[in-house]
């Protein structure tokens, strides 16, 4: 019931179109990680994202923006042979999301006209594909890797000597939930996204700022896997996390008041 409410809002906000004085076009680009079970890259994950921002009063304006991040993450943490993998493995994997939202953010003015500050929060629908690099070049398991990296000796640079070890191929696809709607191999769901932007005016139609984002999916498999280690047991959704800077162009458009 919640996923049929929830296409019904995106449905019906994609039809409505807002025309004042100010309308906008974004650019934002940066870094993006997960927030999950695996240890993430926090500096190797990026981000983009384009939007069209409308002004619907002084205070509240409506954003649909396309939303892409890829991420990367390695576990630091054993784990055994199991459905997976046949021998002992560090996880390691490569996440990618596309995502349509449908946003609404509201404008704030700080100490002068120049700062803005942009709180937003919006719901979309989107794939998510996370695969793990389980084979070598040979696609075999790769055997000893807890030896080789001088894990069990306790060795302080295992995971810069797994990454050596690993062929980064990523041929190994991880457990997904069961999409919303299932076009052959992608599952399509519904996320939800929020954030805070802050913009400085260079001019009457341009600004530059910084973005921070969180966008949830109902999946604890955004990473690979659903728990950290053998031990570890927590029952968390993956959170995907992104920091960017954005660059906004402003344009007039006096049309009234419309809907399509």
């Amino acid at each position: 019931m919640k996923s049929v409410f929830a296409i019904l809002i995106i449905a019906i906000t994609a039809q409505v179109g807002f025309s004042q004085s100010e309308n906008s076009f974004g650019i934002v680009i940066g870094q993006s990680s997960i927030i999950g079970d695996i240890r993430s890259e926090y500096f190797n994950g990026v981000s983009s994202e384009i939007y069209y921002k409308q002004k619907v009063n002084s205070f509240l304006n409506y954003e649909p923006s396309l939303h892409f991040s890829r991420n990367h993450g390695l576990s630091e943490e054993l784990f055994v042979p199991g459905i997976i993998s046949s021998t002992n493995w560090f996880p390691s994997y490569r996440n990618t999301n596309f995502i349509i939202f449908q946003n609404f953010s509201s404008s704030i003015n700080l100490w002068s006209d120049r700062l803005t500050i942009e709180p937003k929060i919006g719901i979309g629908i989107g794939n998510s594909k996370t695969k793990l690099d389980v084979l070598d070049s040979n696609n075999m398991p790769y055997n000893n890797i807890e030896v080789e990296s001088g894990f069990l000796t306790n060795d302080q640079d295992f995971l810069a000597n797994i990454r050596e070890i690993h062929d980064g191929t990523y041929e190994t696809q991880a457990f997904e939930n069961k999409g919303l709607i299932n076009i052959r191999d992608d599952k399509i769901n519904i996320y939800y996204t929020v954030a805070i932007r802050i913009l400085y005016d260079f001019s009457n139609s341009f600004s530059i700022g910084f973005n921070h984002s969180y966008i949830l999916q109902n999946s604890d498999y955004l990473d690979g896997v659903k728990f950290g280690s053998e031990s570890i047991r927590a029952n968390s959704d993956d959170i995907i996390q992104s920091s960017q800077i954005l660059f906004e162009y402003r344009f007039s458009n006096y049309n009234t008041l419309n809907y399509d």
